[in-house]
């Protein structure tokens, strides 16, 4: 038997969803997180393991929101994506275990072993956040400012190089890489 309740409900929320509204997303995963829980256990076996999948589901459900044209398709696509995710994650090697108490230094309470692949979709996600925030940032800075900051930082350029290149001199780069550090800074913690 079809919940009808929650097509009629999904039809509602799925603009919202497209517009990114944060309420219309935590009445999205709460109605579906523990059914995808469920799913990813049966193949990670772990409760941790299978909460960090649904995360990362999810996280994929939001980057690819717009290109889900029919609410109807949105369970479908998450009981897929959760499947994909799962076994990619196990096939990976991304897995919470049990160490013995020798295997583990002073410092580790707890050993979490996950081989990074640089293109899963969380790192995805917060490295469109983190770069839109330094691209607001520098703008905010001016160029003056954030020219120098980038040529280092981006660039790996020694202020000496970057005197060079923008006819300065080393001490106005560093001042001006300083101040720039300054006011990003600043901003950042505004914003």
């Amino acid at each position: 038997m079809r919940d009808t309740t929650w097509e009629k409900s999904l039809k509602n929320l799925f603009p919202k969803l497209k517009e990114h509204d944060d309420e219309a997303w935590n009445i999205v995963v709460s109605h579906y997180k523990k059914g995808l829980e469920i799913c990813a256990y049966a193949i990670v076996e772990n409760q941790a393991d299978a909460e960090e999948v649904v995360q990362r589901v999810m996280i994929t459900l939001m980057l690819k929101i717009d290109t889900i044209e029919d609410p109807e398709r949105m369970t479908g696509f998450l009981r897929s994506t959760v499947h994909n995710t799962a076994v990619n994650y196990v096939s990976r090697g991304c897995y919470r275990f049990e160490a013995n108490a020798s295997d583990l230094s002073d410092n580790d309470s707890d050993r979490y072993y996950e081989f990074p692949d640089g293109d899963d979709p969380e790192t995805l996600f917060y490295e469109k956040v983190y770069r839109q925030e330094i691209e607001d940032c520098l703008l905010a800075i001016g160029n003056k400012l954030a020219e120098p900051l980038v040529m280092k930082y981006i660039l790996g350029l020694s202020a000496k190089e970057i005197a060079g290149r923008l006819h300065l001199s080393t001490s106005t780069v560093n001042g001006r890489i300083e101040m720039g550090k300054k006011k990003a800074r600043e901003y950042l913690l505004k914003h």
